[in-house]
């Protein structure tokens, strides 16, 4: 935490007052890219929040982004096609098939 003021209390005591970090954005596991839809508070926050507003509703919501989950799911559709095999799939998306 960083300390922002030094003030003198009226018992003659001097208190530091300090400010809370921000937390970080959350990111996707695939490109590591900003998530949307993720609240950016501390874990006391994010737990008073109703679970609808804590992360995306769609498929891999809070874990990839948008970008990243319609690849996984091509990925998913061309194996479910037999026009692809596992091994053609490239390996960090593999986890998510």
């Amino acid at each position: 935490m960083k300390p922002i003021k030094q003030r003198r209390t009226p018992g003659n005591r001097t208190v530091t007052h300090t400010k809370p970090k921000k937390t970080g954005h959350h990111e996707c596991a695939l490109c590591h890219g900003i998530l949307h839809g993720t609240p950016r508070g501390t874990v006391v926050q994010i737990r008073k929040m109703k679970k609808s507003e804590r992360k995306p509703t769609r498929p891999f919501g809070g874990q990839l982004c948008s970008k990243c989950t319609r690849d996984v799911m091509s990925y998913r559709a061309q194996l479910k096609g037999k026009t692809l095999t596992l091994l053609d799939v490239p390996i960090s998306i593999r986890r998510y098939i």
